[in-house]
């Protein structure tokens, strides 16, 4: 019988960390991938008077997955980025399902030899634009 750690969290975490961009990027989707980035939702439950909805659409829960894929906002930038061939399975799958997926994607994209790097500098410019959005 093989052992499992409970503490281990599913993922190609090789290949995150293997990327060759900034190290802060590398630790966001770290973040993102383990659901640790810090959205409104989170801020809400500290009791300090926030509603926990999405700051674009007012009607969603702030989760992750909104903030850098289904948010009205970033829906637009990835129905850009993305070949119209891979929408269906790019917006279907749960957060360290898309993260992983998306890191392992070849030949997509315009940039056909380094979709990770759009994929990984897009979730960031998603992540940071937000920040600027609400502070």
């Amino acid at each position: 019988m093989q052992h499992v750690d409970p503490h281990v969290v599913d993922g190609d975490w090789k290949t995150l960390w293997g990327w060759k961009g900034p190290h802060r990027i590398q630790t966001f989707m770290w973040l993102a991938a383990h659901e640790r980035i810090l959205k409104i939702f989170r801020r809400s439950k500290w009791g300090v008077g926030i509603l926990p909805t999405c700051t674009s659409c007012g009607r969603h829960d702030e989760t992750t997955l909104r903030v850098l894929r289904d948010c009205v906002q970033a829906t637009q930038v990835w129905l850009r980025l993305v070949p119209s061939n891979f929408i269906t399975s790019f917006f279907s799958f749960s957060c360290r399902e898309w993260i992983f997926t998306n890191l392992n994607k070849h030949n997509i994209g315009p940039n056909k030899d380094g979709w990770q790097t759009t994929f990984m500098t897009t979730c960031w410019f998603l992540w940071t634009w937000r920040n600027k959005t609400i502070f």
